[in-house]
């Protein structure tokens, strides 16, 4: 837990990178879970939030590898993602 607390605070000041692509095949190789889901609202949060920019809520409607444990899945996006 720790180190992930660290890897946050010391990325704050880091300036944004581009995510390196991967092909799909690597990916669901590599996953436990692949589902398809439906997007829902995107909600913003307050700038005063340092690291973190909003979070979106993600219905699953079928789980194509592996098996899903809830009906949603919740994800924060962070800032300085491209």
């Amino acid at each position: 837990m720790l180190k992930g607390l660290l890897a946050v605070i010391l990325a704050i000041g880091v300036p944004p990178k581009p995510i390196i692509p991967v092909p799909l095949r690597i990916l669901y190789a590599d996953a436990e879970l692949v589902v398809v889901a439906r997007a829902g609202k995107t909600v913003e949060w307050p700038a005063r939030v340092d690291v973190f920019k909003g979070s979106v809520t993600l219905t699953v409607e079928k789980a194509v590898k592996g098996k899903a444990d809830a009906p949603e899945i919740h994800v924060i996006t962070a800032r300085g993602l491209i």
